[in-house]
């Protein structure tokens, strides 16, 4: 099964009712295998529209009312005999009543015109009843459990997404290693998305069955943990890592994750950094340092050079080849991997340490995005000020305008109107300046009684409008005011969050910048999985849960490998095509190019001539 939700939705029921129906220009009925009506009185397309369209009138608000949804089945089921009429009712009714939409206005068509079947669904979102319109919020993924819960059910296939998962098993995987690692969980659009711009392997949900398997204990963990370190020791029990992602925190064993609000509703992060007075971001960037502390304290030290000032010259030349040959030997110490004859425990150790300087890559990455969005923050919020100053300006000039149009002495009138504001509070002050303008100040035209001078009539229309002027003004400079409070904590914010990322990145007691060091790591960890087997993994002494993350690690590194040598094939290939089709330069004719090269040597021959005239001469 495939579920797909238009990206742009119809603009009216009539046209795509009449399009599903196959009534349009160029379609015909008999692509309809069968079709429903729900909470409609017809199953006419045209007069269904027009129902639809008049209940969909009792939202004024709802701008989209119809809604087109896709569900897809695999054409294999279809020939199996899986996909038949009653099958792809009970998964509509069962869609319909658990999206709950069981009592909105829909037509559900299912068509035959492709290898596979699939069915149709036009939506009236708003209720016919309430008016209310049904929230699209997370509809797609919403259509996408559901289908699935119904594919287990009836033992349906579920279409995989070839962008997002893998396309073929790695020829290493055996029956048991495939069995453990079968069941993978989705991978979300903003994480795929973000994978591919940092060019790195996209990491998974973890399915619903290993979150209810973990969850019990997760919660007994974060509920004993007094302390960051401490909830990181029970974690790593697991093979989980806390890490940070968007505004909240994950688990993640380096291929899947889960988000914290999974683990249950009573772990927040501001309840864990209340508890463990420290921030999460505080704890990771100390972590990262303490790791590249660890790491300064185990790196072999380079040699040094003796002092040489007081050598002679022969000694010290003498000196410096040593010197220049303990270097050499150093480096190469320095960048060989030393393994044992066990190479699963080889890969678990360095799978460990991977682990360890990923948290600490994460830390960084972290530290920089909190500066990158502050800083997006800060310029947002400065246009604003802008915005908000300007339209400021603008609604107090016509409140002042407007009072001087109604009052002799404005600034008198505004300076009593704040106090009796002050000291009886808005409403009251806008009643008594409805009722009675003259207790705010002497009022323009009103000193001839019976008589309305055209300044008077106007005085009149600006007193009308005080209060709405007076309202706006007061709003706009709240809002101004808001939006620099705003501004002004987060140019403190980002101040922090800079001054920390300089402190993280100009680290004087790393051996080797940060990228040098994961690059390293990641190359140990390359050798060390080229090294395993999954037959070797499996006969190993680790524990069951170790053994899958080592099962994945080997799937990952062997799909990097295919995609690798995939991108090389392109490459050549790529390269053999332009060679092959490219329009070569055409061939010169032989006769223009006796000629050419006879002038040439005509046009030489004079030249030494006139050269050796000239020395003649000489």
């Amino acid at each position: 099964m495939r579920v797909k939700v238009l990206k742009r939705q119809p603009k009216s029921f009539a046209g795509t009712a009449r399009y599903l129906a196959g009534l349009s220009r160029g379609m015909s009925p008999e692509r309809v295998a069968w079709m429903e009506a729900r909470n409609l009185e017809t199953t006419d397309p045209d007069l269904a529209a027009e129902i639809m369209e008049a209940t969909a009138a009792k939202s004024a608000r709802c701008k989209t009312p119809a809604y087109h949804a896709i569900i897809a089945f695999d054409p294999k089921d279809a020939e199996a005999g899986k996909v038949t009429p009653e099958i792809m009712k009970k998964v509509a009714a069962v869609t319909i009543e658990r999206l709950g939409l069981a009592e909105h206005q829909m037509l559900i068509y299912a068509h035959n015109d492709e290898p596979h079947p699939h069915m149709h669904f036009l939506v009236n979102r708003v209720h016919p009843g309430t008016g209310r319109a049904w929230s699209r919020s997370h509809d797609y993924e919403r259509f996408l459990s559901i289908a699935r819960d119904q594919a287990r059910v009836y033992g349906l296939n579920v279409a995989r997404e070839r962008t997002r998962e893998m396309e073929h098993e790695p020829a290493w995987m055996d029956a048991e290693a495939k069995a453990i690692v079968d069941d993978l969980g989705s991978i979300p659009d903003g994480e795929a998305w973000k994978a591919k711009r940092e060019q790195r392997a996209p990491e998974r949900l973890f399915t619903r069955d290993v979150i209810e398997r973990l969850r019990p204990a997760l919660q007994k963990d974060f509920a004993r943990a007094r302390s960051w370190d401490a909830l990181a020791d029970a974690l790593r029990g697991h093979g989980l890592s806390l890490r940070a992602k968007g505004q909240g925190l994950i688990l993640s064993d380096g291929t899947s994750y889960l988000k914290l609000s999974e683990v249950g509703k009573t772990v927040r992060l501001p309840d864990l950094e209340r508890r463990f007075g420290q921030t999460f971001l505080d704890h990771s960037q100390a972590k990262a340092r303490s790791v590249e502390r660890e790491h300064k304290a185990k790196a072999p030290r380079p040699p040094e050079m003796p002092d040489t000032s007081k050598m002679s010259p022969a000694k010290k030349w003498q000196a410096e080849i040593v010197h220049a040959n303990q270097q050499e030997v150093f480096e190469k110490r320095r960048g060989r991997d030393v393994f044992t004859d066990d190479p699963v425990l080889d890969l678990d150790k360095v799978d460990i340490e991977y682990r360890v300087w990923a948290d600490a890559e994460a830390a960084h990455k972290h530290a920089k995005k909190r500066v990158r969005d502050l800083e997006r923050d800060e310029k947002r919020l400065i246009g604003r000020d802008e915005r908000d100053g300007r339209w400021r300006t603008r609604h107090e000039d016509r409140f002042i305008t407007a009072m001087s149009l109604v009052f002799k002495d404005a600034n008198a009138a505004m300076a009593r109107w704040d106090r009796i504001e002050k000291a009886r509070g808005r409403d009251e002050a806008l009643r008594l300046m409805a009722r009675d303008p003259a207790a705010f100040g002497d009022l323009k035209g009103w000193n001839l009684p019976g008589l309305k001078s055209p300044e008077r009539r106007l005085a009149e229309v600006a007193w009308r409008r005080l209060g709405e002027f007076r309202l706006k003004y007061q709003v706009a400079l709240a809002s101004l005011e808001a939006n620099r409070n705003q501004l002004r904590e987060t140019r403190v914010l980002l101040e922090t969050a800079r001054a920390r990322y300089a402190a993280l990145t100009f680290n004087p007691e790393a051996v080797e910048p940060l990228p040098v060091i994961i690059r390293s790591i990641i190359r140990k960890r390359v050798k060390a999985l080229e090294r395993v087997t999954a037959e070797m993994v499996r006969r190993s002494i680790l524990a069951d849960e170790r053994k899958e993350e080592l099962y994945l690690a080997l799937r990952r590194h062997a799909e990097r490998k295919r995609n690798l040598r995939r991108t090389r094939e392109l490459e050549r290939e790529g390269v053999i095509y332009r060679e092959m089709f490219e329009k070569p330069k055409p061939a010169p004719d032989f006769d223009e190019e006796l000629e050419r090269r006879m002038r040439n040597k005509s046009k030489s021959k004079s030249k030494s001539r006139t050269v050796e005239r000239d020395i003649d001469d000489d």
